[in-house]
């Protein structure tokens, strides 16, 4: 397992051949919510973004307004056969956009508001392959 605060080459690539993550958040209560959602890599800042139709009125936009320190994995086991898992981890800080600050995110999330994560460590596992 290697840990940095940028993505490699190998982490990067295994992070755009997949479509699903996870983030966590803490709410302001201390109880932690992890939440499915889409994401994009921003290879040029090193960063994560994600956003959504709805995602101005969501739980973690509120979570991060209280507390923008987060979590967000991808990982899977692609091999049926076997339990080659792989993965990355990304601790750090997230920061909340305005609709019109430039993005990597789909035109399909044009207009509405995107978080972009920072890490502070990123961990990853199993992209030999990647």
């Amino acid at each position: 397992m290697t840990v940095r605060s940028e993505f490699s080459s190998q982490e990067i690539a295994y992070l755009r051949s997949q479509a699903i993550g996870r983030i966590a958040t803490v709410d302001t209560k201390g109880r932690p919510r992890v939440v499915p959602t889409g994401f994009a890599v921003n290879q040029a800042s090193h960063t994560i973004e994600l956003s959504g139709r709805t995602f101005a009125t969501t739980r973690r936009v509120q979570d991060i307004r209280s507390n923008s320190a987060v979590a967000f994995v991808v990982d899977d086991v692609p091999d049926s056969a076997g339990w080659n898992a792989r993965g990355v981890v990304i601790r750090g800080v997230a920061t909340l956009h305005d609709p019109e600050e430039p993005n990597t995110l789909p035109e399909y999330f044009a207009g509405t508001m995107w978080m972009s994560i920072k890490a502070d460590s990123i961990q990853s596992w199993g992209l030999d392959d990647a």
